[in-house]
Order: C-alpha cells, then sequence, then structure tokens
C-alpha cells in the first residue's frame, strides 16, 4: 500500500521497464459476400515505462550530489538518529532477506539511505508508543486511522481478553454479530449491514452488488480517491485527445482488469454532464466524501447533485466511509453532507484497531447478500436475487468482540466527544500552518475532524528531514501520509508535537538545511521614530501613557463556542511580530518576545442583574481605561472576553499605541473572526504572510532619508513658511499652562439615510466620503472659531505604503493639513479644495510628524499640542468582520484620556455612520460635545441637500432652523 500510496503522491522514482501484451488498435469487419475472415490488426508488444512511484528512489544524481556544508548537518542527524533507534535498524536489516516487507522501503532516498527503516514497536497505549530501544513517541499515525480511540483502550482489551478466553472459533456465528449490525444501522441510520475482513473488501463487495442490481458494468471513482489494493481500484485516469482513459496504478494489474472503471475529476459538473452520459453503463458511482490527502476540499453542493443524478438514472451511489465513518460523527460524512447513500462502506474506527470492514445500506441494496429478510413460522422466503461474497474470516469473534466494545463506547459518549477531538486537531493544523508560515517553511497542514495531512509544498528536497528530526525527538509520523487525533491526545499532547516541531525547524535552521527568514529570527531592533515620540510622551504621567491606549470590543451575538475564540486568539498572537514586543527603559530599542505569556481574562457577568451588569461594564471599562501599560515588560496588547449571558459575549482588545494602531486593531479583529471560522466549520485556513514590524522600521528608517522623504519636507515647508495661529475654538475651561491629558469619548450615530445622502452627494461633487466629511468638519470648526485658516491633522497609515496588508504595529503618521475656509467660498469648490489638498498631503506623506516638527515654523505655547491639536479620521475598517454563527458589531471603547484637544473619529459600520469624538475634558464638557456632534450633523445634511450654496449661507441657513 505505501508504494501504491507513493504513487498517488506523484514521487519522483526511476520506473522500471515492463513488457505490455499487444494491444488492439484497429478491427475491420468484412460481410460474409466477401468469403472474408475477420481481420483484427495488432502492434508489437512494447515496452514502456511504468508509472512513477513504484520502488525505492534511486536517483544517480543524488547519489553523487554534493550537500556542501548541508552534509554535515545530515551525517550528525543519522549519527544520532540511528543510535537512538539501533535496535530497530538492527532488526530491519537482520530478517530483510526473509521479510518482503515494502514498508522497509517506503520513503527511500539515497542522500539518507541510513535512516530508511521502521521504527520496531514494543508497546502501545492511549497516544504513546515505546519502540524496542525504549523510546517513547506520541503517535500521530495511529495505524492510518483505525486508532480513533487511542490505542489499546481498556474496554476493548478487556472485551478482547474475555473473547480469547472464550475462545475464536470460526465458522460457527458469533452471539455479538447481530447486535453489533444493528449497532450499526442505529448509529449511521442505513437499514442493514453484513462484515468483511477489510475496507477493501467491503469496497469491492458494493461493486458486485452494485452490477447485480443494475445490470450495468462500469464503475465511476474520483482523482484522488483511495479505495484498496485490488486490481480494479488500483487506477488512474489520463485524457487522451479529450478522451477519457483509464490505465492500470501499479505493475502486475491487466488493462482488461480496470476497463469498466471510469476516472472523473471530484467536484466538477463536468463529471455530472459525463456520468449523465454514460448512465445506460453505469452501476455504480463510487467516492471517497473526504479525501486522505485532501481533506480541506469538501464539495458539498457536488454531492448533494450527485444523489439527485444518480437516483434518477438507477445508478447506486456509493459512501466509501472507511475513514470518515464513526470518526466524522455517528453519521459519519452522510450526516455531514446531508445526503444518504444507497450503500456505504466501513472499517478502521469501528473495529477498534481490529481489523475489520462492513458494508451498510438500504434493505433494497443489502438484500443482495441474503435474499433478504424472511420468518420463521409462515410462507416467507428469501425474495431477492443474491450475488457470491464470503470469506474464512468475516465476522471473526475478535474483531466483533472489539468492535461491540467501541461502538458501544461511541455511542454512550455524544457529540462532545468528537467536537473535543476537533479542537485539538484544528489547534494543532492552524497552529502548525502559522509557525510554517512563519518559519518560511513550504508545508501545509490540511485538515477535517481528525484528519490532517501535511502537504509538503516545499522545492527544498532536503525538506523531508524534518519528519525524521520530529521522530528523534518524540513524535511518531511518517511522511507523505494522512495524521490523525484520537481521543487519548490531550492538550498537553497537543503542546508537545508544537514544540517538537519548533525544536525540529530550529535545528534544521542551524544546520543549513532550512532559512527561517531573518525578521523572525530578530531579537531586538531600533524603535521607529513615530515610536518614540509615542514612548516620550507616555513617559510624562500615567495618565499621558493611558492616551495611547487603542481599545476596540467586539459584541458577538449568538452561541459563542469560547475555547475556540480563545484558541483563535492565542494563534494571532503567535503570528505577530508587535504583538510580542517590549520596550527597553531608554526608549531605544523594542524586544520580540515569542514566549511572550498573554493571559486572555475571562469575565462572567451572568450572574447579575441588568443594572449590575452595567454597573460591572462600566467598572471594567473605567479601569482599562486608566491602567496604564507596563512597556518595559509587556504585554502591550490585552484581550478580555466577557460573557454577558449565554447569546452575549464582548471580546475587547486593548493595545498600546507603540506596538498597535486602529489598522493593526481591524487585521488582527479580522484574524481572529477567519481563524474562528475556520475552526467552527471544520476547514482549512491560509492566511496571508504577515510583515514583520522589524522589516517595517528598517525600511521606514533608510525612507527617512531618501530622496522622496527630502521631497515630501521640502513641501511641508512650502505648505508652511511662517508660524500658524493655533485654533481659538470656545472654551468651557480655560487652558492651564500643563496638560493632565484627561478627556473622554462621545459616541454618536448618524442615520443610514445620511450616510446615503453622503455618498450621492460625494459622487456627484467628485469626491471621496472621506473628503465630504472632512469638509464639513472644517466648515464646522471655521464656524465654531472663525479662524479662515485651519491646520486639521489626517492620520495616515504606514501598512500603505509597507506593500503588505498584514503589518500588524504602529505605523501612523499624522499629516497636518492646512485647509482654508473663507465664508463666501462656495461648497463645491470648497470640497474640490479640500479633495485636492488631501491628495497632495497622501502623496507627500513620507517624512513623519516628529521630523516636521523640527523644520516647520511651529508655534510652542504651553499646554497646547504643537502644530496639530484637531485631528480627523474617517475608516471603514470593521464593515465586514464575520465570526461563524455570529453577529458582529465594533465600538471604540471609552477613553479617559487624550492626546489631543479633540479626535473625530467616524467610522462607516452596518449602513451608518459612526461617530467617536475624542475631547479633552481640561476644555470641553459632554454637553458642549453632545450640542457640538448634532450641529456637525446637521451640517452634513445641509450639505447634501443644499450643494448650492456657499459657507455662509449654509450656517445662516442652520441657524435659521433654531
Amino acid at each position: 500500500m505505501s508504494l501504491q500510496l507513493s504513487m498517488l503522491q506523484g514521487g519522483s522514482v526511476v520506473a522500471a521497464n515492463a513488457v505490455v501484451p499487444p494491444k488492439d488498435v484497429d478491427i475491420k469487419v468484412t460481410s460474409d459476400k466477401d468469403d472474408k475472415k475477420t481481420v483484427v490488426v495488432k502492434e508489437t508488444a512494447e515496452v514502456i515505462k511504468l508509472p512513477p512511484g513504484f520502488g525505492p528512489q534511486v536517483d544517480e544524481e543524488a547519489q553523487s550530489k554534493s550537500l556542501g556544508s548541508k552534509q554535515k548537518h545530515l551525517d550528525e542527524l543519522i549519527a544520532v538518529y540511528t543510535q537512538q533507534t539501533a535496535k530497530s535498524k538492527a532488526s530491519t536489516q537482520k530478517y530483510r532477506a526473509y521479510h518482503a516487507d515494502p514498508r522497509t522501503a517506503a520513503g527511500f532516498n539515497a542522500l539518507w539511505k541510513e535512516l530508511v527503516y521502521p521504527i520496531n514497536i514494543a508497546k502501545s497505549k492511549g497516544s504513546r508508543l515505546w519502540d524496542i530501544d525504549g523510546n517513547e513517541y506520541i503517535d500521530l499515525l495511529n495505524g492510518f486511522g483505525p486508532n480513533f480511540l487511542g490505542h489499546a483502550p481498556d474496554y476493548v482489551q478487556q472485551a478482547l481478553h474475555e473473547q480469547i478466553d472464550k475462545g475464536f472459533e470460526l465458522g460457527p456465528q458469533t452471539p455479538l454479530a447481530g447486535e453489533v449490525a444493528q449497532m450499526i444501522c442505529e448509529m449511521t441510520g442505513l437499514d442493514r449491514a453484513t462484515f468483511v475482513n477489510t475496507g477493501s473488501e467491503a469496497v469491492q463487495a458494493v461493486i458486485r452488488v452494485a452490477r447485480t442490481i443494475t445490470g450495468k458494468d462500469k464503475i465511476v471513482v474520483f482523482k484522488g480517491d483511495y479505495h484498496g489494493n485490488f486490481d480494479e481500484v488500483l487506477i488512474r485516469g489520463a485524457n487522451s485527445r479529450d478522451k477519457l482513459r483509464t490505465l492500470p496504478l501499479a505493475p502486475g494489474i491487466p488493462r482488461n482488469s480496470v476497463e469498466n472503471v471510469l476516472v472523473l475529476d471530484y467536484g466538477e459538473d463536468q463529471s455530472l454532464e459525463i456520468i449523465e452520459q454514460n448512465a445506460d453503463q453505469i452501476a455504480a458511482v463510487l467516492i471517497e466524501p473526504v479525501q486522505s490527502r485532501r481533506p480541506e476540499f469538501r464539495p458539498k453542493e457536488f454531492l448533494q447533485k450527485l444523489r439527485l443524478l444518480t437516483a434518477d438514472k438507477n445508478i447506486v451511489f456509493v459512501f466509501d466511509e472507511v475513514i470518515t465513518g464513526f470518526r466524522t460523527g455517528l453519521g459519519g460524512a452522510q450526516e455531514y453532507y446531508g445526503v444518504k447513500a444507497d450503500l456505504a462502506t466501513y472499517g478502521k474506527v469501528l473495529g477498534g484497531g481490529m481489523p475489520i470492514g462492513v458494508v451498510a445500506g438500504k434493505a433494497e441494496f443489502m438484500n443482495t447478500f441474503d435474499g433478504g429478510p424472511w420468518q420463521y413460522g409462515d410462507d416467507s422466503f428469501p425474495e431477492s436475487g443474491v450475488t457470491f461474497f464470503a470469506g474464512t474470516f468475516l465476522r471473526h469473534p475478535l474483531a466483533i468482540a472489539a468492535s461491540y466494545a467501541s461502538l458501544s463506547f461511541l455511542k454512550s459518549q455524544g457529540d462532545d466527544l468528537y467536537r473535543n477531538v476537533y479542537k485539538k486537531t484544528s489547534r494543532l493544523a492552524i497552529t502548525m500552518n502559522c509557525l510554517f508560515q512563519n518559519s518560511g517553511i513550504g508545508i501545509h497542514v490540511a485538515h477535517f475532524s481528525s484528519q490532517m495531512f501535511f502537504r509538503i509544498e516545499d522545492d527544498n528536497e532536503l525538506i523531508e528531514l524534518l519528519f525524521y528530526h520530529v521522530r528523534l525527538r518524540g513524535l511518531y509520523m511518517l511522511e507523505g501520509f494522512p495524521s490523525y487525533m484520537t481521543l487519548s491526545h490531550t492538550d498537553k499532547d497537543v503542546d508537545q508535537v508544537i514544540q517538537i516541531f519548533r525544536d525540529s525547524i530550529d535545528a534544521m535552521d542551524k544546520g543549513g538545511i532550512i532559512s527561517i527568514p531573518e525578521e523572525r529570527k530578530i531579537d531586538s531592533f531600533p524603535l521607529t521614530a513615530a515610536q518614540v515620540d509615542v514612548w516620550m510622551a507616555s513617559q510624562l504621567s500615567d495618565t499621558s501613557s493611558c492616551a495611547y491606549n487603542e481599545s476596540d470590543t467586539v459584541k458577538l451575538q449568538g452561541v459563542l463556542d469560547e475555547d475556540r475564540l480563545t484558541l483563535a486568539v492565542q494563534l494571532i498572537l503567535s503570528r505577530h511580530q508587535s504583538l510580542n514586543l517590549r520596550i527597553d527603559s531608554e526608549g531605544q530599542k523594542q524586544t520580540v518576545d515569542w514566549n511572550m505569556q498573554h493571559k486572555i481574562e475571562f469575565i462572567d457577568l451572568t450572574g447579575f442583574t441588568e443594572a449590575g451588569t452595567g454597573e460591572k461594564l462600566d467598572d471594567f471599562y473605567e479601569d482599562q481605561a486608566t491602567t496604564p501599560f507596563d512597556l518595559e515588560n509587556g504585554p502591550l496588547v490585552k484581550f478580555h472576553l466577557l460573557k454577558l449571558s449565554e447569546t452575549a459575549h464582548f471580546l475587547v482588545i486593548y493595545g498600546h499605541h507603540i506596538a498597535f494602531d486602529g489598522w493593526s486593531s481591524s487585521i488582527v479583529l479580522h484574524e481572529i473572526g477567519q481563524v474562528y471560522s475556520a475552526l467552527m466549520e471544520q476547514r482549512d485556513l491560509k492566511l496571508p504572510q504577515p510583515m514583520c514590524f522589524s522589516q517595517y522600521a528598517r525600511e521606514e528608517a533608510i525612507a527617512s532619508t531618501g530622496d522622496i522623504s527630502k521631497a515630501d519636507l521640502a513641501y511641508w515647508q512650502a505648505q508652511y513658511p511662517a508660524k500658524v495661529s493655533m485654533h481659538s475654538l470656545p472654551l468651557d475651561f480655560k487652558r492651564g499652562d500643563r496638560r493632565n491629558f484627561e478627556g473622554m469619548t462621545l459616541h454618536y450615530e448618524y442615520s443610514p439615510e445620511l450616510l446615503q445622502a453622503i455618498r450621492k452627494s460625494s459622487a456627484h461633487s467628485g469626491v471621496t466620503v472621506h473628503n465630504f466629511l472632512l469638509a464639513g468638519f472644517a466648515i464646522f470648526l471655521h464656524h465654531k472659531s472663525n479662524d479662515p485658516e485651519l491646520v486639521i491633522g489626517i492620520p495616515t497609515a504606514g501598512q500603505m505604503h509597507a506593500g503588505n496588508d498584514c503589518l500588524v504595529g504602529y505605523g501612523v503618521n499624522l499629516l497636518p493639513l492646512k485647509q482654508t475656509v473663507k465664508k463666501q467660498q462656495l461648497l463645491k469648490d470648497l470640497l474640490l479644495m479640500v479633495r485636492d489638498n488631501v491628495l497632495d498631503a497622501f502623496e507627500h506623506q513620507r517624512c513623519s510628524f516628529s521630523e516636521l516638527l523640527t523644520k516647520l515654523p511651529v508655534s510652542r505655547e504651553p499646554g497646547r499640542s504643537p502644530l496639530i491639536e484637531m485631528v480627523f479620521n474617517y475608516s471603514s475598517y470593521f464593515s465586514e468582520l464575520e465570526y461563524s454563527g455570529l453577529e458582529t458589531s465594533v465600538y471604540e471603547n471609552q477613553r479617559r484620556a487624550v492626546v489631543f484637544d479633540m479626535f473625530l473619529n467616524i467610522v462607516e459600520m452596518e449602513e451608518s455612520l459612526h461617530v467617536d469624538w475624542d475631547f479633552s475634558t481640561e476644555l470641553f464638557t459632554m454637553e458642549t460635545m453632545e450640542s457640538w456632534v448634532e450641529e456637525l450633523g446637521l451640517i452634513y445634511k445641509g450639505m447634501v441637500e443644499n450643494p448650492e450654496l456657499n459657507v455662509q449661507q449654509l450656517i445662516e441657513a442652520l441657524a435659521s432652523q433654531g
């Protein structure tokens, strides 16, 4: 089987030669009148190359190839591996002449010939194996799938011991056979069941039944399926001159044994068309519902269409559930897809480690085995036609006893048993994918239920050494074969598996076999200029540090899987460099700590009254908003999960600006949703490669001395040839000489109707929604201050020009937009002016705000921020936040400390405009801000309703409305 599976992987080997019998190429039949015989023209027997994948790999180039510096690592690996497993190697060599075992040559490669031998196992229990050298392993191979329950579970061992004591006679009926058949039918929802020895025999049986019932011969299978080791399913499809051909997969299989099998593409609508066109010849369509080497591909709609088509065309529809049966759930893949097959095959899991196969299905098909049910004491008899199927070891007492124990256990545990295994599988697979991606290794772990396949997508010919490394460190798995999680694997086992891979990857990197990206290995690097500014401001006081806290809440409505959400958060925390930073005490260097201890705090508020819950929430947010981050020790990003009820949770994220910004929050919350959804839906996930913040920091440092940065500086110097006056907004409190950074946030929402009107008006005016809203804010500031010349800060995201959408970190750069507003200026002209000014500003953003403050003529007054005191931002970060099965909404949390006099943040979300207006409580009251946000809304409304007015007319029109 290993050789056949190697072929399915497309392994590269030297093929042997074989002589193929002559084949018919032309048939000419003449009439009797010509008194001539029928002539069959045959070609001379030809010598062809057998399909690749059979026999050991004998790459002559590899044998003579020099690995250079990598050879030292390989030599060291061979030495320590063979020493640690010396008895297994000696046993393999001792009996090789007698034991013709394909497994002893599996994975043969001349470069590491000395490592090619199977590990001999002396003992197994639960998730563990012990070899004859005394080494202990966590087993992920698990016998290629049968050991879903773990090795030698006590209840199966007890059942086997009891049956051994009673005897294991063949021929007579074992008493448990009927009970086990009944259990299978009750658990799968199928009518009847019969026993065979293996999954391969079960597939043979269903093919025979299908042909018996339909009177047709052809069988359809799909590329990538595995249905056993008999001739008729050891095949490969070929497309020659637009004609489908089926060829033997291995030597020794006659071509005529596969001529009645058609190989089609799984999940493709064209396959449905081919089946429909040839329905009068097709007896059965046989599918492996979840292919073992492509578990992420599950074409539900295709299978539902196929079910309808086969039912309509008198074609037997067969689910090969040898792997998925009792692993995907009691109802197997049929329950998962919502499809009921005519016949299904089972094996592996239900045997509890013993060899067994089962055919189950609808009575009308199963009756072909025994003629159908009949009763004693009346005139009933086996009425259905039958075919032949028998075997010496069918219904073996030991296999039946093990199956009874296994099924009894599964039935008693219910769905929670499966959910727990799936969680561990998903956690391992997604964590490994993050690890491989971060390490620059081309391996992807596809998974479903408890199945995993470590798919090698790496061009590095030595990448397979990784599997020797993990075995060396106590993890048993084989390259090229599926892996399986079992009931006996614990969370600690999963942690250990992850650590084994980490250690193995590090060893291969140090040995030069692989090359982990240098950015991932960086321990520390300098702060960016913007980070230095944030650090310095954060040192003034605890309140000033809290002014740089970035915080959002995701409201999750629906039934939440708290464990899976926690896992999703942990995985994303381990993915991004900036989420694992510490800042040194001098504010010069930041250190990456991939072992940062992130504690996700869970707070249960379900035991309180509505008023009590509200009070607890207020206390929580107040505490978070007024607690400074420990920049030196970290972590600089924190998560809390608040449970309000069984169907309402808050996921709260807090991060310090020195490592985190609004763009980062959007990335992180989106990715958590993607991982959570993949975990919930048991589907594969490939997140894009994130950019390391260290790379961004280095590129920013280089750019700051480049020509673009110098040109941008010149632009801003031309914008500000002289000092500009600070704003003169009316204040509720006199400004002090020293800021205390205290502030609050006003939350408000403009109606969906206003948003729609703004979108329409913006498009008509030739501007974006961002520029329309900014122009309205400028009008508001001009109206309140009577200042004709305004300086409004507009933040830009460094991620935009970093060339990576997954960059998490502090990438904000403030641009001091100078905007003139004149009373006689037409609204349409102001909109175009704002548009042009913003475009110019964005085109000259490669100059840091900190540098501008040193190069521009800036007024510096006690108690005031230099140059920028008012900031405007518009975004739609969270408009498509998706968490499987949950309704989501995102809110910026209340602040108790602010950096600027005011920061107007308008977020487009849920088809309305959400306003988060931060303001200094040293200067303004909440009552003033509540009045102002309504006035601003009226300005926006007036701009869309009266676009022909000038600024003064708009203000007067609003004043006349009261």
